[in-house]
């Protein structure tokens, strides 16, 4: 029996995941992915392994282009940080306005080119 499919919590994750405007999948590399990518393709074994090496997640429509938007990266990282520690500290219960806090650098926003 699959009953987990139809509770609203999974429903509404799926959804999300489902609008690219909204979400867009990032893989994590570790040393180990990076070693076998090297066989098949080793510019984008060293594209992965600057990714591995600032710790951030990417798709591999990003890993393409890893070193021209490196700065922004680095800069998203840090923001959505940033936001996650003062989502954090909201109060349970609410109310669960947003803080203000910078998130220019933050993909994926409509009509992006990255």
């Amino acid at each position: 029996q699959f009953r987990f499919v139809s509770h609203p919590g999974v429903m509404a994750v799926c959804r999300i995941l489902e609008m690219r405007s909204m979400s867009r999948l990032r893989a994590s590399f570790t040393q180990e992915n990076v070693e076998k990518m090297k066989a098949f393709d080793p510019d984008l074994a060293r594209k992965a392994q600057i990714a591995l090496d600032h710790k951030l997640p990417v798709n591999f429509q990003q890993l393409e282009i890893i070193e021209e938007s490196l700065p922004r990266l680095l800069e998203e990282k840090k923001q959505l940080e940033t936001l996650r520690a003062e989502v954090a500290k909201l109060p349970v219960g609410g109310p669960y306005d947003l803080p203000k806090v910078d998130i220019s650098a933050a993909r994926p926003v409509p009509g992006q080119k990255d």
